[in-house]
């Protein structure tokens, strides 16, 4: 919230106020710009949500910050087609003899536009594979690669906004949007990137045995080293990512199916995707890269004595580990 009314301040000060109600010559270049900048901090925001930040996610839970994430999608996305559209406008109006040619001068050949078109279109790309239609018809891993594109889109676009914006030379403008992208950008590098990589590296995790449970689940039960240190709790889950097997760098979630001990984790799984059916044979033996602990729908979260639980199918999972952990008295039974 403080970043957007920043934003909105840095607006007004520019003369947007002036610009919208006491100049409406102005008006649509104003709007261009606010909404541009409302896109911008949003998208920003949209990285914090799930840069996997461990106060944030033990604060608000993954799955509240995936649902805020969506929807600040969709709010930026909006914004920034409207920002389009607005300055396609304003330039067409400057310029009526001449339209073709002021369009062409404001997404291509002016300076930084190429890529911040470029970076727009990766954009929309990104959101039109999010639609629930869409998404239905892709496997996870393409999606998942597709959305990682977001993250190049919004670098390209950044240039034109902090190198070519007329109203944002003063040294704290540059100072907050320079400061806002950089944030973003370390919080993603070290809590998705290098974090991962050192857990992985440090906790030394092994597939030692897969055991079938039905037809279509198997258990993957796995070994590591000082995995108390990790501080798991049964409901949570990785990004797990099985390096004895073709594909190993699209990772999956999944929930860990037992109460987490010293040594060993384990991982139920439904053999219903590509990435679970390659779980499937992975070889015992086989390295395992893992991104979390994530999620906060834990035991430590009960807030009474009596507790109710409803999945189906592979999604008891959790539960059972949550059973294991949950802390019942004399009187109480399972």
């Amino acid at each position: 919230m403080g970043s957007v009314v920043a934003t909105t301040w840095m607006w007004a000060r520019a003369g947007g106020v002036q610009q919208t109600f006491v100049h409406p010559e102005f008006a649509v270049e104003s709007q261009a710009l606010y909404t541009g900048l409302l896109s911008s901090v949003l998208m920003i925001l949209q990285v914090f949500f799930l840069a996997r930040i461990p106060w944030v996610e033990q604060s608000w839970g993954h799955d509240v910050l995936a649902r805020r994430h969506k929807w600040l999608g969709y709010a930026s996305f909006w914004l920034m087609i409207a920002h389009v559209f607005l300055l396609a406008i304003q330039r067409v109006e400057r310029s009526p003899d001449a339209q073709l040619a002021a369009l062409w001068a404001v997404f291509v050949t002016d300076s930084w536009m190429l890529w911040a078109t470029i970076g727009t279109a990766m954009i929309i790309a990104v959101v039109i594979t999010s639609i629930q239609i869409a998404r239905r018809k892709l496997r996870y891993e393409s999606w998942h690669l597709i959305h990682l594109y977001a993250y190049l889109g919004m670098a390209l676009a950044l240039p034109h906004q902090t190198f070519d914006g007329m109203h944002f030379h003063e040294t704290w403008t540059q100072v907050f949007w320079w400061g806002m992208y950089v944030a973003a950008l370390v919080a993603t590098l070290v809590w998705r990137v290098a974090v991962p990589l050192w857990r992985s590296f440090y906790h030394r995790l092994r597939v030692t045995e897969i055991v079938q449970e039905t037809a279509g689940a198997f258990t993957i039960i796995m070994y590591g080293h000082h995995l108390d240190r990790l501080r798991t709790k049964s409901g949570q889950f990785f990004i797990w990512r099985f390096l004895g097997n073709p594909g190993w760098t699209r990772g999956n979630p999944f929930s860990i199916s037992a109460a987490p001990t010293n040594n060993q984790l384990s991982v139920t799984i439904e053999a219903t995707g590509d990435g679970a059916r390659r779980a499937a044979s992975v070889p015992v033996g086989s390295r395992v890269l893992i991104e979390g602990p994530y999620d906060a729908q834990t035991a430590e979260r009960r807030r009474h004595a009596r507790m109710v639980m409803i999945a189906a199918g592979v999604g008891v999972t959790p539960f059972r580990g949550i059973l294991e952990d949950a802390d019942y008295g004399p009187t109480k039974s399972r």
